[in-house]
């Protein structure tokens, strides 16, 4: 079972120079598990890229960040009620926190 430590957000940068190397900025679209477009095949799992703040870009592929049974909703297309990820808040800021520069 994965655990998830504290969440405790950084502040918020009101400047570019305060972004930095440490934190993603922006990243493919998170959703659902079956609408990750990078699948980088049967045995090496997902992977969403993501911008971090000093503006490089790193697949992100931690097997850990695409747990179906701990951090992601099982809803697939055609659900009939709730969402994706984002339905679990905590979830969504764990996810976005350990994704690595």
């Amino acid at each position: 079972m994965t655990t998830k430590g504290a969440f405790s957000p950084p502040a918020i940068a009101t400047k570019s120079t305060e972004l930095g190397a440490r934190y993603s900025i922006t990243t493919d679209l998170i959703y659902r598990l079956d609408m990750v477009t990078h699948r980088t095949g049967i045995k090496r799992g997902l992977a969403l890229n993501a911008l971090f703040g000093d503006m490089h870009v790193r697949s992100e592929g931690d097997k850990a960040l695409f747990d179906p049974v701990n951090l992601w909703n099982s809803t697939m297309n055609g659900q009939t009620g709730g969402g994706g990820i984002e339905d679990k808040g905590d979830n969504f800021r764990w996810l976005i926190m350990n994704m690595q520069p």
